[in-house]
């Protein structure tokens, strides 16, 4: 009994955990920076109320849009995910 107590526990501790980890799955870094995202980011971007975060979310996702001209897929994610940690409140 204590054992199955202890690996629902577990089970439930690493899904929690996991949901945690990735807030916003679209954005992971198994994900493949590509137009699609980068322009479904700017409608995201433009849609921010507040100027400072806009404007910094702006400047991660044109560096995405240079990195990714770049050839550089693992940079556009990283600054993809960047801006979109500023869409999210």
């Amino acid at each position: 009994m204590i054992k199955s107590v202890c690996v629902a526990a577990a089970l439930t501790l690493g899904l929690a955990t996991g949901a945690m980890a990735a807030p916003n799955a679209v954005w992971t870094r198994a994900s493949q920076c590509n137009e699609s995202q980068l322009k479904q980011m700017k409608n995201s971007v433009d849609s921010i109320r507040d100027p400072l975060r806009q404007e910094a979310a702006l400047e991660e996702l044109d560096t995405a849009v240079a990195l990714l001209q770049d050839n550089d897929p693992d940079g556009c994610m990283m600054h993809l995910s960047n801006a979109a940690e500023y869409v999210t409140p």
